[in-house]
């Protein structure tokens, strides 16, 4: 069965409307629910056979959720959702990614990184959690420019040393090539096309 929003087996547990979007509210404990009714101004909600426990809440969901539905739809989120919390009743707006980026506790628990990428241009992503205070996760790197491991790649994978780009080398690569490559037009081959043409002969590299 599809539950939507909800959260089968726990109410009230739903997005609600309000004026300008929707706002998430968690209420399914006797004493959470009795402080949302009181902020209601509903305070006889906690006495209606209904609602008075939580099954029997879940048994009457949507009567409820009619209920507080038309009651939020009475605020904007920001009003509402500073009442609820001030009231001690777990509620949050569904974060936009400028409200992530602007809210203070995510900034606090570092769970946005800045790391340099290729070119040493911060790229704003994620950063890794857990958090381990012995192990901590680490971005070394956000990806480096296009071709800046293809010689560390190729010398790890099919043995060939020197420096991929002979225009900014000292060395010639082809001093640094297996005998067997030593071709006319070897210094012309893309990095994609050494590959292709050196991994068929590992086995010579042993």
């Amino acid at each position: 069965m599809r539950a939507g929003s909800r959260l089968p087996g726990s109410t009230p547990n739903n997005l609600y409307a309000v004026q300008d979007g929707n706002i998430a509210v968690a209420a399914t404990s006797d004493s959470v629910f009795h402080r949302l009714a009181a902020v209601m101004k509903q305070p006889q909600l906690g006495e209606d056979p209904r609602f008075t426990t939580g099954l029997a809440r879940v048994r009457s969901q949507d009567a409820l959720d009619e209920v507080i539905s038309a009651w939020t739809r009475t605020f904007t989120l920001s009003e509402l959702e500073g009442l609820l919390q001030s009231s001690d009743v777990p509620a949050s707006r569904i974060f936009t990614m400028a409200d992530i980026f602007n809210d203070p506790h995510y900034a606090a628990r570092g769970t946005i990184a800045h790391v340099p990428d290729g070119d040493g241009e911060p790229i704003t992503m994620p950063a890794p959690v857990p958090w381990l205070s012995d192990t901590p996760a680490m971005i070394h790197h956000a990806g480096r420019s296009i071709g800046a491991d293809t010689t560390a790649v190729l010398r790890e994978l099919v043995g060939i040393g020197g420096c991929m780009r002979p225009a900014s080398c000292s060395t010639p690569v082809g001093r640094h090539l297996p005998r067997h490559s030593q071709e006319p037009n070897n210094l012309i081959l893309s990095p994609y096309e050494r590959l292709r043409h050196f991994l068929p002969r590992l086995s010579d590299l042993q």
